[in-house]
C-alpha cells in the first residue's frame, strides 16, 4: 500500500474520532499525569464557559472545583494514576457553584507498556437530578412530619404476598412494636374488632373488583385489649396487565373525634331531655299553683254568702288554709332546689324534739290519708331518742314529701312507717326511717331517673295525681345534706314501694328513749292558741304599703286588742318612731319613697333600740342576713299565720 493512501486513512480516521469527541453531549477530558488538560470536547468548553484551554490557569483541572470538593478530587485523581477506575461527585468553582453539580468517572490511559500516561474524564451535569433528589427528600420528610403530626399511619399490603409493612406512625398508632413492621394478613385480622371483620372484608373487595377507593371504619384491638376506631383511605395499584399488586392507603385514629360526638350527641340528647323535663315542669308547676289558688278563690267567694252556716263557713277557711300551705310548700321547694343548685345551702344543728316530729308529720298526714281510706301506721322498731341534734326543718320537708307520696299514690290498703335507731356509741347513732305502701308501685324501666329532678316515674302520673317532679330529688338532695341518704328498698308495679330515710345524729348521754308513738288525726285550724296579752294594752306600728296585708295584719294583731299605727313608708314610719312610743315595729323590706332595711339603719343611727321585727316575703337566708345587720331584732317571712305574728309579739312584750 502507497504511503499517501495509509496517511488519508489514518487521517480519515482521526477526523472520525474527533468528530465522534466533539459530539459527546457530556464533557470529556483527557489529563496528564499533573492534572493538566491536554484535550476536551466542545461540550466541555461550553460548560467551562472558555474559547480555550489556556483560559484555565495553567491547564489545571484542579482549578475548576470548588475549595471545599478538591480533596475529593485529588483522592480520585490519585486512584485512577495508580491505574484504578474512580469517580465522585462535586461542585464547579463559581459564583453559583452551590447549584452545579458534576459526576465525573476518571479512567485510566495506559501506553504498550501497560504504564498509566494519562486519564480519561466524563463529567455529566447533575445538578438538575440532585435537585429534583432534593426535593423528594424534602416532599417525603414534609409527607412524614405530616402523618407524624396528624397521626396519620401509612401502610402497603402487598396482595401477592400477603403481608402489610407499617410506618413508624402507623405502628405507634396500632401499639405494635417495631418488630411488626411486616406482618400478614392473618395476624393483622386477629386484631380487628369481630364485628367489624366482615365488612372490612367487603371494603377491600369492592375497592379491588371495581378500582374504587377504598373507604372503611373499623375497630382495632391493641395488645393492650384497648379497643380504637380507625378510618381507612387507599387505593389500588395494578401492574401492566391490570392485575390488582399492592393496595396502599393511610388509616387515622379516629377514636377520640367519635368520642367527643358521642359526647356532643350525649349532651344534646341531655340538654333536649332536660328541656323537655323543664317544659314539663313548667306545665306540671303551673297546675300545681293553679288548682290551690282556684280553690283559695273560690272559697274566698264563698265565704262572701250571707246564707252560709257557721260550719260551712269553717270548712271554707280550712280549704283556704290548706290551699294557702300547699302553695307555700311548692314556694319552698322551688327555692330549695335553687339554693342548693347554687351551693349556697346549709344544715343547721340544733336540739329538736325528734319524736315531736314524727308525731306532728304523721298526724297532719293521717287526715289526708284518712280521706282517701288509707290506714297510716307508725311503729317504732326499737326505742328511739326523744330528743337529738340534727334540722328539725329538713327532716319534716323529707318525711313531709315520702310519706305523702305513698298516701297519694296509695287508692287502698296501708302506709307504714317504722323508724328505729341504731347506736353507734354513747352520743353518736343513725335514724332509719322506711315507709312501705301498698300503691301503685314503679316499673323497673323508671326506677334510674326516679330522683331526677323535674321528672316522674311516668307523664301521665302527673296527670292523674298532680306533683312537679321535685319532690324526691329535692328529698334525696336534703338527705345528702343531712348526712345521710334516701334510697329506694324495692318496688313492685301494680303492689306497692319501698323506701328508707337515714340519717347520722348526736345524742345527749342522758336523752331520754321512747317506745311508742300516737297519731290521732286532727283537723288544723287557724285559731289554736290564746294569748294573754291583751291586759297590756301594746303599742305597735306596722309599716307596710300593701293595702290588703295592712288589714290583715291589723285583724291579726285585734286579737290581742293592741293599738296598731300604720306606716306606708320608710320614710313615715322614721317620723313615727321617733315622735311617738312603741313596743314593738313590724317592718316591711320592699317599700315606696324609703325601703325598710335604710329605714331601719336610720332608727338605729339615730338612737332607737325598741324592737323591729322584718316582716317580709324575703325569706332566703341572705336576704334574713340583710335584715339582721341591717338593726332587725328578728324575721318573719310571709305569708305569715297568726300565731307567729302574736308568737312573736309576745316574745317582745
Amino acid at each position: 500500500m502507497r504511503s499517501n493512501d495509509i496517511s488519508n486513512k489514518l487521517l480519515s480516521k482521526e477526523l472520525l474520532l474527533s468528530e465522534v469527541f466533539n459530539g459527546l453531549s457530556d464533557s470529556v477530558k483527557i489529563l496528564d499525569l499533573n492534572g493538566r488538560i491536554i484535550e476536551a470536547n466542545k461540550s466541555s468548553y461550553k460548560d467551562l464557559g472558555i474559547d480555550a484551554l489556556n483560559e484555565i490557569e495553567g491547564n489545571n483541572w484542579f482549578f475548576i472545583w470548588a475549595d471545599t470538593d478538591k480533596e475529593v478530587v485529588k483522592a480520585a485523581f490519585e486512584k485512577a494514576k495508580n491505574g484504578e477506575k474512580s469517580s465522585f461527585q462535586a461542585r464547579r468553582s463559581s459564583e453559583d457553584a452551590e447549584l452545579c453539580w458534576w459526576k465525573v468517572k476518571l479512567s485510566p490511559i495506559v501506553d504498550d507498556d501497560d504504564i498509566v500516561s494519562n486519564i480519561f474524564v466524563i463529567c455529566t451535569d447533575v445538578t438538575e437530578t440532585r435537585k429534583s433528589n432534593q426535593a423528594l427528600i424534602e416532599s417525603e420528610l414534609r409527607l412524614s412530619l405530616a402523618t407524624d403530626s396528624a397521626e396519620i399511619g401509612i401502610w402497603d399490603w402487598n396482595l401477592a404476598e400477603g403481608i402489610f409493612i407499617f410506618s413508624e406512625t402507623q405502628l405507634r398508632i396500632l401499639g405494635l412494636d417495631e418488630s411488626k413492621s411486616v406482618i400478614g394478613i392473618e395476624e393483622f385480622y386477629k386484631h380487628i374488632h369481630k364485628d367489624d371483620k366482615k365488612k372490612l372484608s367487603l371494603a377491600i373487595e369492592k375497592t379491588i373488583e371495581r378500582d374504587e377507593k377504598y373507604k372503611s371504619t373499623f375497630r382495632f384491638i391493641k395488645p393492650s385489649g384497648d379497643i380504637i376506631y380507625l378510618k381507612g383511605i387507599g387505593q389500588v395499584i395494578r401492574d401492566q396487565n391490570g392485575e390488582a399488586t399492592r393496595l396502599i392507603g393511610v388509616n387515622i385514629d379516629i377514636t377520640t373525634q367519635r368520642e367527643t360526638l358521642s359526647a356532643l350527641k350525649k349532651a344534646k340528647f341531655d340538654a333536649s331531655s332536660a328541656f323537655r323535663a323543664k317544659s314539663d315542669f313548667v306545665a306540671n308547676i303551673s297546675h300545681e299553683i293553679r288548682t290551690p289558688m282556684n280553690s283559695i278563690l273560690g272559697y274566698a267567694d264563698l265565704l262572701t254568702r250571707k246564707d252560709i252556716s257557721e260550719h260551712l263557713r269553717l270548712d271554707y277557711s280550712n280549704q283556704i288554709q290548706r290551699s294557702g300551705n300547699h302553695l307555700l310548700g311548692l314556694l319552698n321547694d322551688v327555692l330549695d332546689i335553687s339554693k342548693i343548685e347554687a351551693g349556697k345551702f346549709s344544715i343547721e344543728n340544733k336540739e329538736i324534739n325528734f319524736s315531736e316530729i314524727i308525731t306532728e308529720c304523721a298526724k297532719s298526714l293521717n287526715v289526708v290519708a284518712q280521706r282517701k281510706g288509707v290506714n297510716l301506721n307508725v311503729d317504732l322498731d326499737t326505742s328511739i331518742p326523744r330528743t337529738l341534734f340534727s334540722d328539725d326543718l329538713r327532716i319534716r320537708q323529707v318525711l313531709i314529701n315520702l310519706i305523702g307520696n305513698a298516701i297519694k299514690f296509695t287508692k287502698e290498703g296501708f302506709v307504714n312507717l317504722r323508724i328505729s335507731y341504731d347506736k353507734n356509741t354513747s352520743t353518736l347513732g343513725t335514724i332509719n326511717i322506711s315507709i312501705v305502701d301498698t300503691g301503685i308501685g314503679i316499673s323497673q324501666d323508671k326506677i334510674d331517673a326516679l330522683f331526677e329532678p323535674f321528672t316522674q316515674s311516668d307523664a301521665s302520673i302527673s296527670r292523674k295525681f298532680g306533683g312537679t317532679g321535685l319532690g324526691l330529688h329535692l328529698s334525696q338532695k336534703l338527705a345528702d345534706h343531712l348526712g345521710g341518704g334516701i334510697k329506694l328498698e324495692g318496688s313492685t308495679l301494680g303492689e306497692g314501694s319501698h323506701f328508707k330515710f337515714h340519717f347520722p345524729v348526736k345524742i345527749n348521754t342522758d336523752v331520754e328513749f321512747i317506745d311508742s308513738l300516737s297519731i290521732k288525726s286532727f283537723e288544723a285550724n287557724c285559731f289554736t292558741e290564746v294569748y294573754n296579752i291583751a291586759d297590756k294594752k301594746l303599742k305597735i306600728l306596722l309599716v307596710e304599703d300593701s293595702v290588703e296585708n295592712q288589714r290583715l295584719i291589723k285583724i291579726f294583731l285585734d286579737a290581742i286588742d293592741a293599738q296598731i299605727d300604720i306606716a306606708e313608708n320608710g320614710q313615715e314610719a322614721i317620723s313615727y318612731a321617733l315622735n311617738q312610743e312603741y313596743d314593738l315595729i313590724f317592718m316591711d323590706i320592699m317599700m315606696p319613697v324609703l325601703d325598710g332595711l335604710s329605714a331601719t339603719k336610720k332608727l338605729r343611727d339615730a338612737g332607737y333600740t325598741k324592737p323591729i321585727v322584718a316582716l317580709t316575703a324575703h325569706a332566703i337566708r341572705k336576704e334574713v342576713d340583710k335584715c339582721i345587720n341591717a338593726g332587725c331584732n328578728s324575721h318573719l317571712a310571709k305569708p305569715v299565720s297568726q300565731n307567729e305574728l302574736l308568737k312573736t309579739v309576745e316574745f317582745y312584750s
